[in-house]
């Protein structure tokens, strides 16, 4: 007996003592990342108090939280904030404990392998 693979296919050949062989094929998909999870990244937020969208929250499943890593920049490439497993989320205040001034801030957030970017606006 063996098992040949190609692309989204499968064979199984299967062959008695006797000589006398069958064979059946099963056609697949192999799912990825993207099938199974949805990540949200939203682009404004607004760290000013007032319990309204007061921190950037990347949302992702809870049973990947644990392998993510999320990094906050400021446009001259310096962190600003980074993070991992379960707090995933940017309050505004930088690396030293100051509040980040208003602009555009970067992010990459890594999940194992797979890596997400994007652009974010901090307005005060």
């Amino acid at each position: 007996m063996f098992l040949k693979f190609n692309s989204g296919k499968t064979d199984l050949y299967v062959e008695n003592t006797f000589g006398c062989y069958d064979s059946t094929s099963l056609d697949f998909y192999l799912k990825g990342f993207d099938d199974y999870f949805t990540i949200t990244e939203p682009n404004v937020f607004t760290p000013n108090g007032d319990g309204d969208n007061d921190e950037f929250i990347i949302g992702i499943p809870q049973k990947v939280q644990p392998c993510a890593e999320l990094t906050i920049y400021n446009r001259w490439g310096q962190i600003q904030y980074f993070s991992i497993g379960y707090n995933l989320k940017w309050d505004g205040m930088n690396s030293v404990g100051s509040l980040a001034p208003a602009g555009t801030y970067f992010y990459t957030l890594n999940i194992k392998d797979k890596t997400f970017s994007g652009k974010i606006q901090l307005f005060r």
